[in-house]
């Protein structure tokens, strides 16, 4: 693994990225979900590493690269994402400035609290940030590759499910999640993004 690392979710989307790689490249499929190409662009080392989907996996992808990747890494997950904002496109690329979490509040579940009227999900107050160096650096390449009009940033939430704590209304399921968004919005106005792995990456590091 090289210091520099272009993270995705989906092994497919690593395989055409690595197609950028200059020639022949080291690849490692492993059977707990990661693919891993390793070569040189433009001369210098780079991984992409396909990671899946979801907290878990990038808290692991993450802290096995520390253990063996000797100084500093600069990681990027390029990745797909939804969005709580009306006015965003689709396809626009938009970078993270910062992340906040939405998991589940269990307790609200349980039959013994429900005279409390707990609320079922947890939005973080804090927000965690990436490096403002990275960040720049990729609004400002992003705008020279593929026009300014079509790049934007902002706050990001990170959810710990696909489903449920993106606010997906499934009727067969109990997720009691039918204002998760507002709660979302109400605590941080300016959020934009939602996924499954960026909170974890910037806590972390």
């Amino acid at each position: 693994v090289a210091n520099r690392i272009l993270s995705v979710g989906d092994p497919s989307r690593a395989a055409a990225l690595a197609e950028f790689l200059d020639g022949e490249c080291f690849v490692l499929q492993t059977n707990r979900g990661f693919t891993v190409y390793t070569g040189l662009y433009k001369g210098v080392p780079v991984s992409v590493i396909a990671i899946g989907m979801g907290l878990a996996m990038a808290d692991f992808f993450l802290r096995e690269c520390a253990a063996i990747v000797e100084g500093e890494m600069a990681i990027v997950r390029f990745g797909t994402c939804g969005t709580v904002d009306a006015r965003l496109p689709i396809g626009l690329l938009c970078v993270a400035d910062g992340s906040v979490l939405i998991r589940p509040n269990e307790e609200a579940w349980d039959a013994e609290n429900a005279d409390k009227k707990l609320p079922p999900y947890h939005v973080s107050q804090h927000v965690v940030r990436g490096d403002e160096e990275i960040r720049g650096l990729l609004v400002e390449h992003l705008k020279e590759a593929v026009g300014a009009e079509h790049v934007t940033h902002g706050l990001n939430a990170t959810a710990d499910s696909f489903y449920a704590s993106q606010g997906r209304i499934h009727s067969e399921f109990d997720d009691r999640n039918e204002g998760l968004l507002q709660q979302l919005l109400h605590a941080h106005p300016s959020t934009r993004t939602l996924e499954m792995e960026t909170y974890q990456l910037f806590h972390l590091a």
